[in-house]
């Protein structure tokens, strides 16, 4: 075991825009032109949401949703959705900031890990992080397919730090799957909020309580988050608004909590 600390790292709006949503709407799209059959992509996603609350496990199992909807309609799937992806990546996926690459290099050139940590399946997930240059800036990927359970399982965190010693620092957009999942896990969060006032930014310990209270409620009901904006591990450690933001603030964090 070395003790090296571990950044993780959330993937869809937090890193890149992805074209999962896009690729899914082709399908329903295709469907309905060469099929006849309207409402395909709406029922997936209104799925996908239903599993998140039920069946976390098999919520981001894309294709057996897509599956299920089209067999109790009778529509036949015009193709896999990984291998959609696959083709359509380099055009379709898109960093969320042209900084991203290089802050992860200079992270990682001081000996910080860094793990993509993403509810998203591994087979969904690849094409897009070869597409946008971040495999070549991290040094694992944890999926929930390869886990058993998505974010905020304390095993998707306990996963992104493994035999390594040092602590763990998550940063991530949402605040019940990355904000309270790197709590209950015994780690760090980093808020990555574009559109944070700046009364938020920074270290919590060090902004307006009131402010922070505010901006939590009002983010916890854009989300829809399954927490409750009060709750003490729902409150990050520091709340940045781009992630050339990042590099100031890992050192304050490195050690285990």
């Amino acid at each position: 075991m070395d003790d090296a600390p571990t950044l993780g790292l959330d993937l869809d709006a937090t890193l890149i825009h992805g074209a999962l949503g896009t690729v899914i709407a082709d399908l329903g799209r295709d469907i309905e032109v060469e099929q006849g059959i309207a409402g395909i992509h709406d029922q997936v996603i209104a799925e996908g949401h239903r599993l998140v609350g039920e069946d976390p496990a098999l919520a981001y199992d894309w294709q057996a949703t897509v599956a299920r909807i089209c067999a109790t309609r009778e529509a036949v799937v015009p193709f896999d959705i990984a291998e959609r992806l696959a083709e359509v990546a380099d055009e379709r996926t898109l960093l969320l900031e042209d900084a991203t690459v290089p802050v992860l290099r200079t992270i990682g050139a001081r000996g910080w890990r860094r793990v993509v940590l993403t509810n998203g399946w591994r087979r969904y997930q690849d094409p897009a992080l070869r597409a946008v240059g971040l495999t070549e800036v991290i040094d694992d990927v944890v999926t929930a397919d390869a886990v058993g359970a998505p974010k905020p399982a304390a095993a998707m965190f306990a996963a992104a730090r493994g035999e390594h010693g040092g602590g763990l620092v998550h940063l991530g957009d949402r605040l019940d799957d990355d904000v309270l999942g790197a709590h209950g896990a015994g780690a760090r969060a980093i808020l990555y909020c574009p559109w944070a006032p700046t009364a938020v930014h920074g270290p919590c310990d060090e902004v307006g309580q009131g402010a922070l209270r505010g901006f939590l409620r009002d983010l916890a009901q854009r989300q829809s988050a399954r927490v409750h904006p009060a709750d003490p591990q729902v409150r990050p450690d520091a709340v940045i608004t781009t992630i050339e933001d990042l590099p100031a603030l890992l050192p304050a964090f490195a050690e285990p909590v």
